[in-house]
């Protein structure tokens, strides 16, 4: 993978924060030090350095933020957002595109977009050639009406040209996507998301399926699903969702879990189900990768960020070490990135998110018009991008 590491990167230093890094089981008070744009070491806390420093007392450091499931081709696909306006709420260093582009316009989104970026950008390619176009103006506007499926024809779904690709940019294509269901196909059942599938092994690369309106029904999905396949919207309201009944979980899902696929939230305007996660949550289901699907729709609610939908799976009773597992060391092994992101380890990319564990009374909202109260919310304070720092929640190192 090819770093956006500046040339002239500086050495730095996050003090006497409380470091959490699931990936190697760490969690404790040390001084993070950064080196020419990487993991130097992980020290005890000590006074002063001879090099910037970021105050951390009070706050969670941890690796830097991965999304799994976001949409940020901007002015390319009508459902992205512009990355820029929500960078600094969302403390995400690494923003997976889930197959805003296709075949036919990913060298656009990669030279427009993805270059250009203050912060990394990779992509699940959608096996639509046209990737998700629609077919108005969503911003602010109504989801459903003009929509248009990614696979309204099923021709659009051509796999040598999606593996073609695949092949020619594989340091930020990191898989095949597809809508599954009415919402993105006009051919609804399997044989579109075997047809994906076929060109995610062609590519060495796993499958991403978001679930959509039967058929295929998400039992249907969750059988036909290999280990390292990533099964989006995992935590939804029904109907299609992974609930046999309003309190017992399909019998799919535990034989897929056993084959090891993985289950991320895709939060979005109608994917996440406060109903439907604690009843998961009840039967020992945890999601793999946490995920906000931010999109022009959800951007300004109910996800809007990564954050709040951290918050809300913890609200919920997930254990903090497993929140934060789901957003850097899992979804860096689905990126097949997990020796250079997703944890705190010398010699890997510094990249770094301090969050701020507030206490207060918050409310949140799931898709489905359900509040729930909390004394809990993380909120970012500071980011580091390849050893940078990229906004601070004060005037910056001293």
């Amino acid at each position: 993978m090819q770093s956006k590491r500046a040339d002239n990167a500086t050495n730095l230093v996050v003090k006497h924060g409380r470091v959490m890094d699931p990936a190697r089981g760490i969690d404790a008070k040390l001084d993070v030090v950064i080196k020419d744009g990487y993991i130097q070491a992980l020290v005890e806390p000590s006074g002063e350095y001879s090099c910037p420093e970021i105050d951390a007392s009070g706050k969670l450091v941890v690796p830097g933020l991965i999304d799994l499931h976001t949409h940020v081709y901007w002015g390319g696909s009508s459902i992205s957002i512009r990355l820029e306006d929500h960078l600094i709420r969302s403390g995400v260093t690494t923003w997976v595109d889930a197959g805003s582009a296709g075949a036919g316009n990913f060298k656009a989104f990669k030279q427009y977009i993805i270059d250009p970026s203050p912060v990394r950008i990779m992509a699940f390619l959608n096996i639509s050639f046209a990737g998700i176009f629609g077919c108005m103006n969503l911003e602010g506007g109504d989801f459903e009406s003009g929509w248009v499926g990614d696979l309204c024809d099923l021709r659009l779904a051509n796999i040598s040209e999606a593996v073609s690709m695949g092949e020619a940019y594989p340091q930020t294509i990191v898989g095949i996507k597809i809508r599954a269901g009415f919402s993105g196909c006009d051919q609804p059942g399997l044989e579109p998301v075997k047809i994906a599938k076929q060109a995610a092994e062609s590519i060495h690369k796993p499958l991403m399926v978001h679930i959509g309106f039967a058929p295929p029904t998400t039992g249907e999905l969750l059988a036909t699903l290999q280990k390292g396949d990533v099964l989006t919207h995992a935590f939804r309201e029904d109907p299609n969702s992974m609930l046999k009944s309003s309190t017992v979980p399909l019998a799919e899902l535990f034989d897929a879990r056993e084959r090891g696929v993985l289950l991320d939230i895709g939060h979005g305007a109608g994917s996440f189900s406060f109903r439907a996660a604690n009843t998961l949550l009840s039967h020992g289901v945890q999601p793999d990768i946490i995920s906000s699907d931010l999109h022009a729709v959800s951007v300004n609610g109910p996800a809007y960020d990564l954050p709040t939908t951290m918050s809300k799976m913890l609200m919920l009773g997930m254990p903090l070490k497993d929140v934060i597992h789901a957003v850097t060391a899992r979804p860096s092994s689905v990126l097949g990135l997990e020796q250079e992101l997703g944890t705190l380890a010398p010699g890997t990319i510094a990249d770094i998110t301090v969050l701020d564990q507030e206490s207060g009374s918050f409310e949140f909202q799931d898709c489905f018009g359900n509040v729930r109260k909390s004394d809990t919310r993380l909120k970012p304070s500071d980011m580091i991008f390849n050893g940078e720092p990229l906004f601070f929640s004060g005037e910056g190192p001293s």
